[in-house]
């Protein structure tokens, strides 16, 4: 698992093994991240979806 800079993960948030999340991204509290996040933004929800680009 990877994690780029400049990025914030909020409490509660479920990332599942070998996924990896780009840089300048946020991802919002109690989300559950199950595929490769490859474009910055927002994301929230379960599965995790973008809500807005950066």
């Amino acid at each position: 698992m990877k994690i780029g800079e400049n990025s914030f993960i909020g409490t509660g948030v479920t990332i599942i093994q070998n996924t990896n999340i780009v840089g300048n991204t946020l991802i919002g509290a109690g989300a559950v991240v199950i595929k490769n996040i490859a474009r910055s933004g927002v994301y929230v929800g379960n599965p995790a979806k973008e809500i807005r680009k950066e």
